[in-house]
């Protein structure tokens, strides 16, 4: 009985001289069912089956993953947005306006100042529809009227101060890139204005 014992736990003759590996991979083609085998086959350990690895799924190139949380809240700008709008409109047609009715010297500058306007016009609206999924057309802008031509230069050059002070104090605030940039680029375009705002006052009263 002793003698049955030991053997089923012994190697066949001869198996002491063969890879263990070698041994279990053939002995289970031979022997599918262990449950009635005659002897105990150990494998070694590294043929025990362990974990699957998990699988990291890979992310698409190009793209960053953003939680919601992160994203900077734009809605409060929105007010503002359409504001600066109006603003731009009301700008672009007075310079318009004066380039029709000025010398040629003074219609070239006032041409090339509704030409940039145009530019920050269709920039900022452009970035209104990108944050908001919606198009703002702005409000017509009122017909200009001035008793003289100095009147006029000062009204707009109020009005380019007021925005640069504006878009200064908006871009210190503004906690989302894309509105920050255009805050700061607005308010470059509006002191480059009133430069030639002044240039142009400066020869009409020589």
């Amino acid at each position: 009985m002793q003698e049955n014992n030991e053997r089923d736990f012994l190697p066949l003759s001869g198996i002491e001289a063969t890879d263990a590996e070698t041994f279990a991979r053939v002995w289970a083609r031979v022997m599918p069912d262990q449950s009635i085998s005659p002897v105990t086959v150990i494998k070694p350990s590294f043929m025990q089956p362990s974990e699957p690895c998990p699988q990291v799924q890979p992310k698409p190139e190009g793209l960053l993953e953003v939680m919601p949380e992160s994203v900077p809240m734009c809605e409060m700008y929105i007010t503002e947005l359409e504001r600066i709008i109006d603003g731009m409109r009301w700008l672009l047609s007075g310079y318009l306006a004066l380039s029709r009715r000025t010398g040629a010297r003074s219609t070239r500058t006032f041409a090339g100042m509704a030409e940039s306007q145009r530019k920050l016009l269709r920039r900022c609206s452009a970035t209104y529809f990108l944050l908001y999924g919606i198009t703002y057309e702005g409000k017509l802008p009122l017909v200009q009227h001035y008793d003289t031509f100095p009147l006029a230069l000062r009204e707009h050059f109020l009005q380019e101060r007021r925005w640069a002070h504006a878009y200064e104090h908006l871009s210190r605030d503004a906690h989302d890139p894309c509105l920050m940039m255009m805050f700061e680029e607005l308010s470059a375009v509006s002191l480059d204005h009133m430069n030639q705002l002044r240039l142009l006052t400066e020869v009409a009263q020589a």
